[in-house]
């Protein structure tokens, strides 16, 4: 073999290997993860579209298995989820969702759907989220192969990107070397710090925290490398400085693109030789810092205020960049739920969120990250009933509406048919109780289910023997159920009446839900 053949396949063998470590997420799969149940333990929990000859997937009741970070498996099993599954189907632009034939409402996020959708793979990158029957949000996004390691430092969520952080995490508190965490505002970077710092051999000790934003001209040098008695006035005793305190430990500096240019110096010369001079003295001294600092601004040649590059190169040994929250819609539910437990215990009682309120909560930008996320479910709060169920104001409303984000929409194509209602003659009375315990006891869904029209629905109800009128119904029957259950639809379930007309009757004897 001549000298440029053996060139020529040491070079393929090195592009090979090359190809293969790497991107570790470069094999991606569809996944569906539970953002919302009713049985809260099942949020988080994951399934890869596997795919049959056809190129079809189905999403019912009982199909897919579920998987959760215990390694338990479980399907939706709810009885509002249908049995007629949810069709997927891979086509060349991306995935098509065909709705089930039963009707059940599939809602992606503020927009109902009855026809097919087309999901182009750039709606996937950021994941598209969906709500079955009003009682189940699940997110459709590319994730790698199941990891079996759990990251379990703090964090919430199952995602993959959190999964590849926790990872990036247990590295860099193998060494000593300086960190850079970057990431929008409300990211979480303090939370990544204080992981790293615990997970190091500095972990024994309290990791010292500043807020490069607030020191600014002589204080910020005194504040950082400390004082010496008489350096200026005011300088009545030694002080050692928060990097002097950090001595043995990790000394964690957020906002560190707001640094000021002589503090910038000054700390590249501490990375630099270990070295620390205190302000007012003429001796320098040896320390033993391991610093991590955050950003959520640019720090590269030519941004303004300008940054130096050489400190930030001593910075970025370890470069760790967390995603907003609309790139990780899959950990949405886990989060919200934290914070919902929270707010739960403040309050002393549980909350009923709406699936379908969530639904459109995990479709929106969140450009405060998780941060605005755990400050709006504190506003939410205030509008939580002594049943529990939320009466959203007008405000809130407005809220919703301004923030919401219309980045998906552009990949999201409908295919309409032409509607063909089934003959109402041919709807038995079985056929008809069977759809409204299916839709919730919803007028609207269930005729949807039965493919009727609205008219021929409320013609059947009308006629029925079993179905009653809830304006028929005595007030103390009323009264008697609500104290039994719990919500709405349990209620028209046990009195077998329409919820809307049940809702009405209520509001009429103003009874208190």
């Amino acid at each position: 073999m001549s000298l440029e053949e053996g060139k020529s396949d040491l070079l393929e063998d090195t592009l090979n290997a090359s190809n293969h470590f790497q991107f570790e997420d470069a094999l991606r799969l569809a996944t569906l993860t539970i953002i919302w149940h009713p049985k809260r333990h099942r949020i988080g929990a994951s399934a890869h579209l596997l795919w049959d000859q056809a190129g079809e997937f189905e999403l019912s009741r009982w199909t897919p298995q579920f998987q959760y970070g215990d390694n338990c498996e479980y399907p939706l099993d709810d009885r509002r989820i249908s049995r007629s599954p949810v069709l997927f189907r891979k086509v060349s632009q991306g995935i098509v969702i065909h709705p089930p034939r039963t009707g059940m409402p599939v809602q992606i996020g503020a927009m109902h759907i009855e026809n097919p959708i087309t999901l182009e793979e750039e709606a996937l990158e950021e994941g598209v989220v969906f709500c079955l029957g009003r009682r189940i949000t699940l997110c459709l996004h590319w994730a790698p192969p199941r990891c079996a390691e759990s990251h379990k430092l703090g964090l919430v969520g199952s995602g993959h990107q959190l999964q590849r952080i926790g990872k990036q995490i247990r590295k860099a508190a193998q060494f000593n070397a300086s960190v850079l965490i970057r990431g929008e505002s409300g990211t979480g970077k303090e939370l990544v710090a204080h992981a790293i710092h615990d997970l190091s051999s500095r972990g024994g000790r309290s990791m010292v925290c500043v807020n490069m934003a607030t020191l600014g001209g002589e204080l910020a040098v005194a504040e950082l490398f400390g004082v010496r008695q008489g350096a200026y006035t005011g300088a009545r005793a030694n002080r050692p400085g928060l990097i002097g305190e950090a001595h043995g430990s990790t000394l964690f500096m957020d906002e560190i693109g707001d640094a000021q240019p002589p503090v910038q110096a000054m700390l590249l010369r501490v990375l630099e030789s270990g070295t620390l001079r205190a302000l007012g003295d003429s001796r320098e001294r040896n320390v033993d810092v391991r610093f991590i600092a955050a950003t959520d601004r640019p720090l590269e040649a030519g941004t303004t205020p300008p940054f130096s590059q050489p400190l930030r190169r001593r910075l970025e040994a370890v470069c760790i960049q967390l995603p907003p929250l609309r790139r990780r819609r899959e950990d949405f539910g886990e989060l919200l739920l934290k914070f919902l437990v929270e707010a739960e215990c403040e309050l002393g009682q549980v909350i009923h969120l709406p699936a379908d309120l969530v639904c459109i909560l995990a479709t929106r930008s969140w450009p405060g990250n998780v941060r605005e996320l755990k400050n709006f479910v504190t506003r939410l709060t205030l509008y939580v009933q002594p049943d529990g169920t939320l009466l959203l104001g007008e405000d809130l409303a407005e809220y919703l509406q301004q923030e919401f984000t219309t980045e998906i929409k552009p990949a999201i194509t409908a295919t309409r048919y032409p509607v063909r209602y089934r003959d109402p003659a041919t709807v038995s009375e079985s056929d008809l109780l069977q759809a409204l315990n299916t839709s919730g006891w919803r007028i609207m869904p269930a005729a949807r289910t039965l493919g009727i029209s609205r008219t021929s629905m409320y013609a059947l109800l009308k006629h029925s023997t079993e179905i009653r009128s809830a304006d028929a119904i005595a007030k103390e029957e009323i009264q008697q159920v609500m104290q039994e259950g719990s919500d709405l639809d349990a209620w028209a379930e046990q009195l077998k009446t329409p919820r809307e007309g049940l809702k009405r009757r209520l509001n009429a004897l103003a009874l208190k839900r």
